[in-house]
C-alpha cells in the first residue's frame, strides 16, 4: 500500500491524453457541465486535501476523484481480485447469499464460492461468464438505485 497522495488531476489528464476517455464522456458520466469541466481541467490544483476553490461543488470533485482513481488504479488491479469484488459487493452491499448470486447468474454455488476463495482455481470460461453476468447484475442494481434516489 502506497502512502503517496493520489493526484486526481494527473489521473484525469492521463486518461484524456492517452485517449482512454474524453472530456465529453466525463461530462456525460458525471453530469458536470462541459464548460465547468474545461475550466477545472485547465487550472492547476494541489494534490491532497485542499480548500482551494475549483469551481466545482464538493460532490462534483468527489465524482472526479472517484472516476479518476477507479479508471486508473482500479483497472490496474488483478482481474481475479476484481471478480471476487463483484461477488463481495453483491453479498455485502445488497445482502445476497452465494446461493442467491448463483441463481441470479445461472451458475453453480460452488463456482461463486470458488471465486471468493481463490479465483485462480476457476476455469477461465466460467470466470468470463461469471464476470459478464455479475457486471450486468451490478449495473442493473445501480440503475435501480439511481432511479430511486
Amino acid at each position: 500500500m502506497s502512502t503517496e497522495a493520489y493526484d486526481v488531476d494527473q489521473g484525469l489528464r492521463h486518461l484524456i491524453d492517452t485517449g482512454r476517455i474524453s472530456p465529453e464522456s466525463i461530462s456525460a458520466m458525471t453530469g458536470i457541465a462541459p464548460e465547468h469541466l474545461r475550466e477545472y481541467l485547465a487550472s492547476e490544483h494541489r494534490t491532497g486535501m485542499t480548500a482551494a476553490p475549483s469551481g466545482l461543488s464538493g460532490a462534483q470533485t468527489t465524482q472526479l476523484s472517484m472516476l479518476s482513481v477507479l479508471l486508473t488504479e482500479g483497472l490496474a488491479e488483478d482481474d481475479d481480485i476484481r471478480l471476487r469484488a463483484l461477488v463481495e459487493t453483491l453479498t455485502q452491499q445488497y445482502h445476497l447469499t452465494h446461493e442467491n448470486v448463483a441463481l441470479l447468474v445461472d451458475t453453480d454455488v460452488a463456482d461463486v464460492e470458488a471465486v471468493v476463495l481463490d479465483a485462480r482455481r476457476v476455469d477461465a470460461s466460467k470466470k468470463y461468464r461469471l464476470a459478464l453476468r455479475l457486471s450486468y447484475v451490478l449495473t442493473a442494481l445501480s440503475n435501480v438505485e439511481r432511479v430511486t434516489s
